[in-house]
């Protein structure tokens, strides 16, 4: 009897090896076992299946082939997803930067951290943005709207906020985490408070 994998939500040579060939049911056997190689990725995408598809059975009578019996539904295979993209959020609450002198001639900056815990897939990425607070984008910093990308195994990943030469020494402004993809959900830390001291 004939055997072939088949596509489904699992892709062959990406999630699995794709194997073909014949079955031999030798007089008195009534089981045959099929193996199919899984493999593994680092990508938080879920269960993904395939099907392995039987052929029309025959027999060799008289030197050959004779269909003989038929043919069941096809079996499912399920790759179970082992990777997570874990929770995303800032690594504190509240930061605090040198408020940039008049006198500087480029801006100054502030680092801010973003952590991830509770899984390491890769292709997780979360969105960032400034917001004004006592503190605003014209004076004080450089609006900032971008995009935080962590890969397989990263727990750790910083973003820098200009700021602006001469601003306001005590004024303040958020930055808010949103969007995550890839698997990761937010944490409870999705805003942080930038102070400019």
């Amino acid at each position: 009897m004939p055997y072939s994998t088949v596509d489904g939500t699992a892709r062959a040579g990406v999630d699995y090896k794709p194997v073909s060939g014949t079955l031999v049911f030798n007089p008195g056997v009534f089981l045959v076992t099929i193996q199919v190689s899984v493999f593994a990725n680092l990508i938080d995408d879920g269960d993904r299946s395939f099907t392995v598809a039987l052929g029309q059975p025959y027999a060799i009578v008289h030197g050959a082939p004779t269909p003989a019996g038929s043919v069941g539904t096809p079996a499912t295979g399920v790759i179970h997803n082992d990777d997570l993209g874990g929770t995303v959020q800032w690594s504190v609450v509240a930061f605090s930067a040198t408020a940039c002198p008049a006198s500087a001639t480029t801006n100054c900056s502030v680092t801010l951290t973003v952590k991830r815990f509770s899984g390491g897939a890769a292709g997780v990425s979360i969105d960032y943005a400034t917001v004004d607070g006592t503190g605003n984008a014209l004076h004080d910093y450089v609006p900032v709207t971008d995009t935080v990308v962590f890969g397989a195994a990263e727990f750790l990943k910083t973003v820098t906020i200009p700021v602006r030469p001469g601003s306001t020494r005590g004024s303040n402004f958020g930055v808010i985490l949103s969007n995550p993809q890839g698997g990761a959900v937010l944490g409870p830390q999705s805003t942080a408070t930038v102070t400019l001291n």
